[in-house]
């Protein structure tokens, strides 16, 4: 039996990831959040304080130097910047840490949620939230407001430009330009998968996407603990 090109498009428009098993996740979430009264009441209080701590911040930053209410995660270098530091933008960056701590709250810590469907919940929503994150457009990214100004709109017309051609690229096929240099066994690690780990409880919490992965054995003799792999895991670890 041979399959068509078409049997492919679902697979391709999702990049690999299944609706249903998502679907299923966020109806686990859902469900179990609806009939636990307490949880929405821990909610319901926690984004009313965060509220007022952004009203206090914002009230404080305009009459001067102004403490952050809230600071972001040690990795996440977005709003580092000394742009981001002056009004009106400060505070916007504070609004968006503030949030994404509160739907952090939200998707975990509901009793009855499976660990994978509250690990998969959390992920979903903290990419989505990336996304409509300040710093991904122009009119409310400092750095790129003043870049634009710098170089007279030049910096969008290469930015256009660059995604224009990986994009038609994609679409005709292809892979974007500069992939070629990740070769297989030099610049990406391979590995063997240690048969049975997961079924013995050896797994892995990753700290950054807090997804969980097996553990992996390194192919050459020589790798160094802790490279950021290419795969969901976020980090190759080895014996």
């Amino acid at each position: 039996m041979t399959l068509s090109r078409s049997s492919f498009l679902p697979a391709a428009a999702t990049n690999g990831v299944s609706p249903s098993s998502v679907s299923m996740a966020f109806a686990d979430w859902a469900d179990h959040l609806i009939a636990s009264p307490s949880k929405q009441a821990e909610l319901g209080q926690s984004a009313l304080q965060k509220w007022l701590l952004l009203l206090q911040y914002g009230h404080h930053a305009w009459q001067g130097e102004c403490a952050a209410c809230v600071e972001p995660l040690p990795q996440d270098k977005r709003f580092s910047r000394l742009e981001w530091q002056s009004l009106p933008y400060a505070a916007l960056a504070q609004a968006v840490v503030l949030q994404q701590q509160w739907w952090s709250e939200a998707m975990t810590g509901v009793r009855g949620v499976s660990g994978h469907h509250e690990e998969v919940v959390e992920f979903c929503v903290r990419q989505w939230l990336d996304m409509a994150s300040p710093s991904n457009f122009i009119a409310t990214n400092p750095q790129v407001l003043r870049e634009t100004v710098a170089t007279g709109g030049m910096n969008l017309a290469r930015g256009f430009a660059n995604w224009s051609r990986d994009a038609l690229a994609v679409l005709d096929g292809g892979r974007p330009r500069g992939v070629e240099t990740f070769v297989p066994g030099r610049q990406v690690a391979l590995t063997w998968r240690r048969a049975g780990t997961a079924s013995r409880g050896r797994q892995w919490r990753c700290p950054t996407s807090g997804l969980r992965c097996s553990w992996w054995r390194p192919r050459t003799t020589t790798f160094r603990r802790g490279n950021r792999s290419t795969g969901s895991s976020g980090w190759l670890r080895g014996r």
